[in-house]
């Protein structure tokens, strides 16, 4: 199967042209990701494990779903289908949190990247997931998260451990 290609943009986060992963990590293009954290509203959040054939943080905790910017979507377009694919939960009311820019290299992949991030609140419920893309699940306390994130920083990705310094670091 192949694979979809990615929203290339410019520094205004302005769509240029359709790539393939590939090619912008090599070549250093922005890009744009979406994140998405899915609370159950009594203090839990859905993490998602990376399987470790995931070229980017393999083997380590995540937000509950996430990924490219296809071409031709938009941000919310992208943040439904990834929980949809990822993590199988459609029709998420998803609430707008956070927008950032960032350049980092993983790897020798250049990350230069859009980042939006968003929450939806289901109620807990077993969760069917990808098991291509995610090695397993688990529902968390808030607390359990932050002492994750602090105590493991090698066992998580940077987009988990943004989300709990802003938005659960209370």
């Amino acid at each position: 199967m192949n694979k979809p290609k990615i929203q290339v943009v410019d520094e205004n986060d302005q769509p240029t042209r359709a790539a393939s992963v590939e090619e912008v990590w090599q070549t250093g293009e922005r890009h744009r990701i979406v994140w998405v954290i899915i609370e159950d509203g009594k203090g839990n959040i859905l993490l998602q494990k990376r399987t470790k054939t995931k070229p980017l943080w393999p083997d380590r905790w995540d937000v509950s779903s996430g990924g490219h910017v296809d071409a031709g979507e938009n941000y919310e377009q992208a943040a439904a289908r990834e929980a949809m694919e990822e993590i199988n939960l459609t029709g998420l009311k998803l609430e707008f949190l956070d927008k950032l820019y960032r350049e980092e290299e993983f790897e020798g992949k250049k990350l230069n990247r859009f980042y939006k991030l968003y929450r939806a609140v289901v109620p807990r419920q077993k969760i069917i997931f990808d098991s291509v893309e995610v090695a397993e699940v688990k529902w968390l306390p808030v607390d359990h998260v932050r002492l994750l994130v602090k105590q493991n920083p090698d066992k998580v990705t940077g987009g988990l451990k943004y989300a709990v310094e802003n938005f659960y670091n209370r």
